[in-house]
């Protein structure tokens, strides 16, 4: 089961959105290694991000679990097909059957326009190749400390150039521990929330 996608590589420098250069390496590590499995939890992401919604908003807005959207996000290969396409469903994004050909043509992005046509005439739908490069790069490299998962997805995830003032508060000198690298601030406008800490906690100061 194939994505209407294109594995066409663009080039580790392209479109790298600002992403610091020192983790364009592994962003184009992650694009050349995009799995379908990848590619649903980024599609079900990029939908509930348009929507402005946190994980327990979109699970309850799809009439599904949190944690059955979970486990959409971070590891859909081990739930059924039906599961699946239903859960794409309504996003913009769909699972398309694809026969592989022995003897690909050079082109594969023309390849990947071309089957995309075939479906649209058989099903009637507009689809587009979904390139690598359409995926926000910091859900393909951004994790939190230890790599167990990624930011919520209705937060900007920006990367850590100085550690923050928190770390060095709270655990610098308490002993050593693992520099954030990452961090996803909660907007200045909701002054209710606390800010988002990159191990998943939460501190008075980014």
């Amino acid at each position: 089961m194939e994505p209407v996608s294109t594995r066409a590589h663009a080039g580790a420098m392209d479109d790298a959105r600002e992403l610091p250069p020192e983790w364009v390496p592994a962003l184009d590590r992650a694009r050349r290694g995009l799995t379908i499995v990848d590619e649903v939890g980024l599609a079900l992401r990029a939908h509930r991000r348009r929507l402005g919604l946190s994980q327990r908003g979109y699970a309850s807005l799809r009439g599904l679990s949190r944690a059955m959207l979970a486990r959409l996000e971070a590891g859909a290969g081990r739930l059924s097909l039906d599961t699946v396409v239903g859960a794409l469903e309504g996003t913009g994004f769909a699972l398309v059957l694809a026969q592989v050909d022995d003897d690909p043509a050079p082109d594969s992005e023309a390849a990947a326009v071309a089957l995309a046509e075939v479906v649209q005439r058989l099903s009637g739908a507009v689809l587009r190749p979904v390139p690598p490069e359409a995926w926000v790069p910091t859900d393909l490299v951004a994790r939190v400390r230890g790599g167990s998962r990624r930011f919520p997805a209705h937060r900007a995830v920006l990367a850590v150039t100085n550690p923050p003032m928190w770390w060095w508060m709270h655990e610098f000198f308490a002993g050593p521990s693992e520099e954030p690298k990452w961090y996803a601030p909660v907007c200045h406008l909701d002054r209710r929330a606390p800010i988002a800490r990159e191990d998943g906690g939460t501190a008075g100061a980014a």
